[in-house]
Protein backbone atom coordinates (compact mmCIF):
# COMPACT_ATOMS: atom_id res chain seq x y z
CA UNK A 1 0.00 0.00 0.00
CA UNK A 2 2.86 2.19 0.84
CA UNK A 3 4.24 1.36 -2.30
CA UNK A 4 1.55 2.27 -4.38
CA UNK A 5 1.37 5.67 -2.66
CA UNK A 6 4.84 6.32 -3.28
CA UNK A 7 4.22 5.44 -6.70
CA UNK A 8 1.21 7.57 -7.06
CA UNK A 9 2.96 10.57 -5.97
CA UNK A 10 5.39 10.13 -8.00
CA UNK A 11 3.52 10.14 -11.15
CA UNK A 12 1.92 12.93 -9.98
CA UNK A 13 5.36 14.49 -8.73
CA UNK A 14 6.07 13.86 -12.80
CA UNK A 15 2.72 14.86 -14.21
CA UNK A 16 3.75 18.59 -11.92
CA UNK A 17 7.35 18.33 -13.63
CA UNK A 18 6.26 17.90 -17.15
CA UNK A 19 3.66 20.79 -16.37
CA UNK A 20 6.18 23.50 -15.54
CA UNK A 21 8.67 22.67 -18.46
CA UNK A 22 5.28 22.84 -20.59
CA UNK A 23 4.55 26.78 -18.73
CA UNK A 24 8.41 27.16 -18.91
CA UNK A 25 8.41 26.70 -22.48
CA UNK A 26 5.70 28.98 -23.19
CA UNK A 27 7.05 31.55 -20.95
CA UNK A 28 10.46 31.60 -23.43
CA UNK A 29 9.21 33.44 -26.02
CA UNK A 30 7.66 36.34 -23.43
CA UNK A 31 10.84 36.66 -22.70
CA UNK A 32 12.62 37.27 -25.79
CA UNK A 33 14.24 40.43 -26.93
CA UNK A 34 12.32 40.99 -30.16
CA UNK A 35 8.47 40.32 -28.98
CA UNK A 36 9.14 39.58 -25.08
CA UNK A 37 7.50 42.07 -22.36
CA UNK A 38 10.07 43.92 -22.09
CA UNK A 39 10.09 44.57 -26.19
CA UNK A 40 6.25 45.22 -25.83
CA UNK A 41 6.38 47.98 -23.22
CA UNK A 42 9.29 49.76 -25.03
CA UNK A 43 6.87 49.75 -27.99
CA UNK A 44 3.80 51.02 -25.37
CA UNK A 45 6.08 53.86 -24.02
CA UNK A 46 7.08 55.04 -27.97
CA UNK A 47 3.89 55.07 -28.78
CA UNK A 48 3.15 56.79 -26.10
CA UNK A 49 5.58 59.37 -26.34
CA UNK A 50 4.21 59.85 -29.92
CA UNK A 51 1.24 60.21 -28.37
CA UNK A 52 1.64 62.99 -25.97
CA UNK A 53 3.85 64.79 -28.22
CA UNK A 54 1.33 64.67 -31.20
CA UNK A 55 -1.72 65.82 -28.43
CA UNK A 56 0.51 68.56 -26.82
CA UNK A 57 1.31 70.00 -30.86
CA UNK A 58 -2.28 70.07 -31.33
CA UNK A 59 -3.04 71.81 -28.02
CA UNK A 60 -0.72 74.21 -28.31
CA UNK A 61 0.29 76.31 -31.08
CA UNK A 62 2.79 79.37 -30.84
CA UNK A 63 1.68 80.90 -26.99
CA UNK A 64 -1.82 79.50 -27.78
CA UNK A 65 -3.30 76.98 -26.32
CA UNK A 66 -6.74 74.77 -28.02
CA UNK A 67 -9.47 75.92 -25.98
CA UNK A 68 -8.70 79.67 -26.31
CA UNK A 69 -8.49 79.02 -29.95
CA UNK A 70 -12.22 77.86 -29.76
CA UNK A 71 -13.21 80.00 -27.76
CA UNK A 72 -12.22 82.70 -30.31
CA UNK A 73 -13.59 80.83 -33.39
CA UNK A 74 -16.97 80.34 -31.06
CA UNK A 75 -16.86 84.45 -30.55
CA UNK A 76 -15.90 85.27 -34.40
CA UNK A 77 -19.20 83.03 -34.87
CA UNK A 78 -21.56 84.40 -32.59
CA UNK A 79 -20.33 87.84 -34.14
CA UNK A 80 -20.63 86.33 -37.64
CA UNK A 81 -24.17 84.84 -37.22
CA UNK A 82 -25.17 88.36 -35.29
CA UNK A 83 -24.10 90.27 -38.60
CA UNK A 84 -26.03 87.44 -40.61
CA UNK A 85 -29.06 88.26 -38.50
CA UNK A 86 -28.45 92.02 -38.97
CA UNK A 87 -28.11 91.42 -42.71
CA UNK A 88 -31.57 89.72 -42.85
CA UNK A 89 -33.28 92.09 -41.17
CA UNK A 90 -32.05 94.93 -43.99
CA UNK A 91 -33.57 92.52 -46.42
CA UNK A 92 -36.58 92.80 -44.76
CA UNK A 93 -36.94 96.07 -44.49
CA UNK A 94 -35.77 96.59 -48.40
CA UNK A 95 -38.76 94.54 -48.81
CA UNK A 96 -40.77 95.92 -47.14
CA UNK A 97 -40.01 99.42 -48.47
CA UNK A 98 -40.16 97.70 -52.06
CA UNK A 99 -43.91 96.29 -51.04
CA UNK A 100 -44.58 100.23 -49.90
CA UNK A 101 -43.19 101.58 -53.58
CA UNK A 102 -44.82 99.33 -55.46
CA UNK A 103 -48.49 100.05 -53.36
CA UNK A 104 -47.69 103.78 -54.31
CA UNK A 105 -47.09 103.28 -57.90
CA UNK A 106 -50.38 101.01 -58.02
CA UNK A 107 -51.89 103.92 -56.08
CA UNK A 108 -51.06 106.61 -58.64
CA UNK A 109 -51.75 104.24 -61.27
CA UNK A 110 -55.46 103.84 -60.19
CA UNK A 111 -55.75 107.81 -59.63
CA UNK A 112 -54.28 108.37 -63.23
CA UNK A 113 -56.51 105.49 -64.81
CA UNK A 114 -59.57 107.51 -63.30
CA UNK A 115 -58.38 111.18 -63.74
CA UNK A 116 -57.27 110.26 -67.66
Amino acid sequence: MRLRNLQDFSATLGQFKEELATSQAGLAPLQGPVYGIEALIAEVNIGHAILSKTLSEIELKGDEGLASRVEAIATNKTELDARISRIFEDFQKLDSMRKNIGEMFTSIRGTLNRIG
